[in-house]
């Protein structure tokens, strides 16, 4: 992915975002990555939109054998269900990206954006990420046929449903 060239409100948020975080600063980084036990968040400008920034956040390595088909049906359908019964609550979006790694994925207006509101942001998502990667880990070693499983009408404070 090519990275358009950093606007200046973003990286003004980086600067601020550093000095609240106590990281160090680099003036001509073209983003940021946080590392949290097996997860990792890249925060960097959206490619298409000026405005925008996106956050990535590396969920599991899915390796190839899953990519290639080892993973059950059922539970791909799952994640789109999950997905979809999700997308109300919170702009996160779960994918699986071209090196077969389970993400969670996440647009922000930068002009909403404050360091606080974006240390909000990364540490709601690798909190869902954690939860979507036990999850998936479950499902994986459960050898459950879920393809049934509805999401309908689940609430909010279910687990699975915050991933």
């Amino acid at each position: 992915m090519t990275l358009p060239p950093a606007s200046t409100k973003f990286l003004a948020l980086l600067s601020e975002f550093s000095v609240q975080m106590q990281l160090p600063h680099d003036p001509d980084a073209l983003g940021l990555e946080i590392s949290l036990g097996e997860q990792s968040a890249h925060v960097f400008p959206h490619p298409q939109h000026d405005e925008r920034l996106l956050v990535l956040i590396a969920v599991l390595s899915l390796g190839a054998d899953q990519a290639l088909g080892a993973v059950p049906a059922s539970h791909w359908l799952f994640l789109h269900r999950l997905n979809n019964s999700a997308w109300p609550e919170h702009n996160w979006q779960i994918l699986v990206d071209d090196d077969n790694t389970l993400i969670l994925r996440c647009d922000r207006d930068m002009a909403l954006t404050t360091a606080n509101a974006l240390e909000e942001l990364l540490l709601d998502g690798l909190e869902r990420a954690q939860s979507l990667a036990l999850l998936w880990r479950d499902l994986a070693n459960s050898g459950l046929d879920i393809s049934n499983c509805s999401l309908e009408g689940a609430s909010p404070e279910a687990g699975f449903i915050r991933a």
